[in-house]
């Protein structure tokens, strides 16, 4: 199949799910953080550091809010290929989990 050939369906296919909090869910974060826009549905959501890293290594990887992100799981099913954080999310996660402690 050629570029040119490829059809809406087969580009989100092709789409990698980078899960992001809304501003909501998660209204303090890491210095650093970015606001984008939800692949999908277009809500703000916040993209960590190394969330921004890893979408710079990738022209697949995009951001979803974590609605539509678990969303597009369930709708996978069992296609669902292994779900797993970018490099450096679960340091992330832990400084974030640590200065909540400090307040």
């Amino acid at each position: 199949m050629t570029k040119k050939d490829k059809t809406k369906k087969d580009e989100e296919e092709d789409i990698d799910i980078l899960i992001c909090a809304r501003p909501e869910e998660l209204p303090e974060v890491l210095k650093k953080s970015i606001w984008a826009k939800c692949h999908q549905c277009g809500a703000t959501v916040w993209v960590s550091i190394s969330g921004q890293k890893a979408m710079k290594k990738s022209d697949k990887l995009k951001p979803f809010c974590s609605q539509c992100a678990f969303a597009k799981v369930q709708e996978a099913g069992d296609e669902t290929e292994e779900i797993q954080p970018v490099p450096g999310a679960l340091e992330e996660l832990r400084k974030y989990i640590s200065q909540k402690k400090l307040h």
